[in-house]
């Protein structure tokens, strides 16, 4: 069951530079959120967020990721092979995240060693390996792909790019500072309205439009800038929801 509360609404303006037109759309912020924003680190100038679906019990980086201690000598780019496992290990109830104590398993018949190497075929992809203990049923591989969660058996898909991303960046006449970032609330609310308001406009699901990242232009003072994504099962539905998109805005 869904809940929303509605708190107060405000108006974005989304700017098209090749039309060089103004539409405007409510953005209404709530105070109880879906659970679809997985993760999010709001900077001074930018915000990288990932979102999922609703019905993907995502697990908790945080929590995996709390009094981490990495071996002596760790790069800041090594990090994420050992932030990976730590989040295995939460999830198989071995939360051991003191890689100086307990090092990693990295012989060719441990499992820490495939998670690894998934990782890293995930990278070339660019997503990110999560974990869950939920039954997931994938008999509709290609729509739960496009919602942003594929397995190996369906991750072909994202290799041969048969499930394409349209990436828009938009305007807002927001200030990202004041509006946006002054609380992880706020910028949540914003976001998952923002993403909801796109489905609404070209009627379709929610979990087919992610946002990606909202950042401060570098030269606009009082404005946002959005960056999102749009993915369907179907390659020319996608492409049809981008030409609606570029034909409302």
């Amino acid at each position: 069951m869904e809940t929303r509360i509605q708190t107060s609404t405000t108006v974005a303006k989304f700017y098209d530079p090749k039309k060089k037109r103004t539409v405007s759309i409510s953005i209404r912020f709530l105070t109880e959120l879906k659970p679809k924003i997985v993760q999010i680190s709001i900077g001074k100038n930018s915000t990288k967020l990932k979102m999922a679906p609703e019905w993907f019990k995502y697990d908790d980086h945080d929590e995996a990721l709390k009094n981490i201690v990495y071996p002596k000598g760790v790069t800041e780019n090594q990090q994420r092979t050992f932030d990976t496992v730590a989040r295995y290990r939460a999830v198989t109830d071995k939360p051991n995240n003191n890689f100086r104590q307990q090092s990693l398993n990295a012989s060719e018949d441990q499992t820490e060693t495939l998670i690894i190497a998934l990782d890293n075929f995930v990278q070339h992809l660019g997503g990110e390996l999560a974990f869950t203990n939920e039954d997931v049923a994938f008999d509709q591989a290609a729509d739960r792909t496009a919602c942003g969660i594929a397995n190996l058996s369906s991750a072909h898909l994202l290799a041969t790019d048969y499930i394409p991303t349209a990436k828009f960046s938009f305007l807002l006449d927001l200030d990202y500072r004041r509006d946006l970032a002054r609380s992880s609330e706020t910028m949540q609310n914003f976001v998952l309205e923002f993403s909801n308001a796109i489905a609404r406009v070209l009627d379709c699901r929610n979990d087919y439009v992610r946002v990606i990242s909202v950042e401060k232009p570098n030269k606009t003072r009082r404005q946002a800038k959005v960056n999102f994504g749009i993915s369907t099962p179907k390659p020319e539905e996608t492409e049809q929801l981008a030409e609606d998109l570029k034909v409302n805005f």
